[in-house]
């Protein structure tokens, strides 16, 4: 195995990033600036400065009918991805929801199909993901700690 010495670059095959901010800050014009194609989960891209084409994507289906659309793209952006894992689980079969959200099993086949998409768009296709996600604050203790608002854990 080689050492990479500190005046040397990391090498990176593909990026996958995730850009966490609170509303509005402009994390969907920032994630607009690569020549991407940005997938709107969530319909924010109205409000943002555009740079790049935006899908709008009003059901999870929608995202593998058109897996073709990424091949003139450099680059893919989710946002959000909140708004990304909604969609799939919007279109889970009956057996994984109980009282329309997913159950147990439910939340495993939504992440299984979030990262088997993540992977074919990384491994398959060779694209950048940028991957947007809004903030929230939680309690630790007596401390507060901001992540990304990721449903299902």
């Amino acid at each position: 195995m080689p050492i990479i010495r500190p005046t040397e670059a990391v090498p990176v095959d593909r990026l996958v990033a995730l850009l966490v901010g609170p509303y509005g800050v402009g994390k969907t014009s920032l994630g607009t600036t690569l020549h991407t194609l940005l997938l709107d989960f969530d319909g924010g891209t109205m409000r943002a400065t555009r740079h790049s084409d935006v899908q709008p994507i009003p059901a999870w289906r929608d995202v593998e009918q058109r897996r073709a659309y990424y091949d003139a793209y450099a680059a893919v952006t989710i946002d959000t991805v909140e708004g990304c894992i909604r969609a799939i689980a919007r279109d889970l079969p009956a057996r994984y929801l109980v009282n329309g959200a997913p159950t147990l099993q439910g939340w495993s086949v939504v992440h299984q199909r979030f990262a088997a998409f993540l992977h074919h768009l990384t491994t398959t296709l060779r694209k950048d993901i940028v991957l947007l996600a809004h903030a929230k604050d939680i309690r630790i203790g007596d401390s507060w700690q901001t992540v990304a608002r990721i449903p299902g854990g």
